[in-house]
């Protein structure tokens, strides 16, 4: 026989939880309103090329966070920002006393000038700028900790960038290895901290934050690359990774910023250094690499 009394101290129980989920809820979305009311005395500016790739580390957050931005894409505007090749504009010179090296960079100007240092904000270097903006749109962990933590994953998944590109032009023995030796292994880096509690849906504070938007977007230049075989080396290999990447994936502003990009014509690997030749041969449709293909062509002439 289950007692009336501790029955109704459980539905009170249940009653007051839901209340202070409401009240929760409601404080987060009075504090995303204090964000967006912050960010509509700036505009924003992305500079990266017509490619997803580290470019998407900042648009993604933007997404999420329903700011509006400007995509800086033209290859001479991209570079007019930087100062990586010399070619920083004197307009942006005079701008930016601390300038971008390379893209990605995200500029931030107040829209009513105060001759101060924070009427414009340049921000180059990847983890950089997703830390900026993380703080900008309290998409941050709430601790210290968890905060370096989520840097160090930012930095990771920048990493494997560079890792990808470095191998894009090996044959098949070589690349085959890497993938299964190596990218593995930053896999199993980003999946083991989703499988900590049940049922665990984001890595910090049970919300989606920007950590999780740029292990999204690393696993999606992964898969990409992977082609036909995402499957036998992603899919099946790291399920909790691939069902976080598929959360992420499938929230609104997240979906439609892929989908317009999609339309668009963004790639996320650059085809033109050689990343649908690297597709085929991960793939073993042509297990020679672009090296061998253009040592060959050399020599026949």
């Amino acid at each position: 026989k289950i007692d009336t009394g501790f029955r109704m101290d459980v539905t009170s129980f249940q009653q007051r939880a839901n209340s202070a989920d409401e009240q929760l809820s409601q404080l987060e979305n009075a504090l995303q309103s204090l964000i967006k009311t912050k960010c509509s005395k700036y505009r924003y500016d992305v500079v990266y090329y017509k490619l997803q790739n580290r470019g998407n580390f900042a648009r993604l957050l933007f997404a999420e966070a329903d700011i509006a931005f400007n995509d800086v894409t033209d290859a001479e505007q991209v570079f007019s920002h930087c100062e990586c090749r010399s070619t920083l504009s004197a307009e942006n010179a005079d701008k930016f006393w601390c300038a971008p090296f390379a893209p990605p960079a995200v500029i931030r100007y107040a829209l009513q000038a105060s001759n101060t240092d924070d009427d414009v904000v340049a921000i180059s270097n990847s983890e950089s700028m997703v830390g900026f903006l993380a703080a900008e749109f309290n998409l941050q962990p709430s601790s210290i900790d968890d905060r370096f933590r989520a840097q160090m994953f930012v930095a990771n998944a920048t990493d494997i960038v560079s890792e990808i590109f470095q191998h894009r032009n090996d044959a098949y023995e070589t690349l085959n290895a890497f993938f299964i030796n190596r990218v593995s292994r930053w896999l199993d880096i980003f999946q083991k901290p989703l499988t900590i509690k049940a049922d665990q849906k984001f890595y910090f504070d049970d919300r989606c934050l920007a950590v999780d938007l740029c292990v999204f977007n690393i696993c999606d230049g992964i898969l990409d690359v992977m082609g036909d075989r995402k499957k036998e080396l992603f899919m099946d290999t790291h399920p909790t990774l691939y069902a976080h990447y598929q959360r992420i994936g499938s929230r609104p502003r997240v979906r439609s910023l892929l989908q317009r990009q999609k339309k668009n014509g963004l790639e996320w690997w650059p085809s033109i250094y050689g990343f649908d030749a690297c597709r085929q041969v991960l793939c073993g449709k042509d297990t020679k690499s672009e090296t061998q293909k253009q040592d060959e062509k050399q020599s026949k002439k």
